[in-house]
Formats: structure tokens, sequence, C-alpha cells
């Protein structure tokens, strides 16, 4: 967990894990002070999970931006990215420091996945304690993925996924991608294969 922090760098790193391999948040529940998280970047990394490679966020999480994935290889795993704000059966939500989460200005590029269920998996959705003030401006460029299953899109009506962009990208999957509530998603044209 890369957790309320700043310019970090994570380079040249095999991560293996039962649980999320990556997870880059800003909880800041645990300090006496809000703090984003800001300008993370992994580098030249080989990612597997039982669970997700990549975890951004989490419920009742605060500001997280800027930061950037690239020269990965993910394989054998349930998720490639997990961008999920969901609560659990019998989550006690706290608004003590009165949280709005924010994911925004995140760039995923040279990302090759293989034999990874859900490549992408963003969820906000219109569910009771979600506190979403923002996920937008999410990138991905040149990241292709082979064996997958399935991707879901699911923003909430009072917070949709916004200006997603994807460039060079292929996303086979054995079901047809899930999208709702999401506002100007740019497919490029010519770059974006579901074949």
């Amino acid at each position: 967990h890369i957790n309320c922090c700043r310019d970090v760098l994570v380079s040249n790193c095999v991560i293996e894990t039962q649980d999320d391999a990556v997870v880059v948040r800003a909880d800041y529940g645990m300090l006496k002070e809000k703090k984003s998280c800001e300008r993370v970047a992994f580098v030249n990394c080989s990612l597997m999970s039982y669970c997700a490679c990549i975890r951004l966020s989490f419920l009742n999480d605060g500001e997280l931006r800027s930061c950037s994935f690239s020269n990965l290889m993910m394989h054998d795993s349930a998720m490639g990215l997990n961008l999920e704000l969901k609560p659990k059966a019998g989550t006690v939500l706290s608004d003590k420091l009165g949280v709005e989460s924010t994911v925004e200005d995140i760039v995923f590029s040279n990302i090759d996945m293989q034999r990874v269920i859900c490549p992408i998996r963003c969820v906000t959705g219109n569910r009771p304690g979600v506190n979403c003030r923002a996920i937008r401006d999410i990138r991905f460029n040149e990241c292709h993925c082979r064996d997958a299953e399935w991707s879901v899109f699911s923003g909430g009506q009072g917070n949709p996924l916004e200006r997603f962009v994807f460039t060079n990208c292929t996303f086979p999957t054995e079901k047809p991608i899930t999208m709702t509530n999401c506002v100007d998603f740019k497919f490029e044209a010519g770059t974006f294969n579901l074949k």
C-alpha cells in the first residue's frame, strides 16, 4: 500500500500476491490531517495477484491524482485495474473529515495483460454511502490484454466516470464491455479493438 504519499517511484519489481499486488490510495482515516496522494509512478514491473494487480482508491478515501503506471506485465490474475468505491456489508462509514473521493489524472501506458480475467473494473455506481466528487481524466496508451472475460465501467448518476481516453489499446473479452454513466469516453478511431 502506498497511502497519502507524494513523489514515489517503484521500479523493476516482481510482485506476486494473494490480495491486491499494488494499492495506491488516500486514506485520511489514520491521519490528523487531509493529505492527498499524488505523483506516484510504477515502472518496469511484473504483477500477479489472485485479486487485482493495481487497486486505486477505496471507499471514503480522499484525493488521488497525477499517478502513472508504465511498462508493466500483468499475468494470471483476477483483475488488472480495480478502481471501485463500494461499501462492504457491515462497513461503518465515517465522515469526520468530510471526505469526498477524487481520482484524477491517471495514466496507464505500455501494459501487457495475459490471462487476466477482468482487465479493467471502474465502479462507483449509485450506492448509498459512496461520497465521490469525481473519477476523471484517466488515459490508457498501448494497453493490451489476452485471454480476458469481461470489463466494466459504471459511474453513478451524480458521480459519472469522466474523460477516459484509450489510444492504441486492444481489450478482447468474451462478454461485452459494460458501460453505465460514462461521460466523454474516447476510443480513438481505429485504435480500440474488441476482437
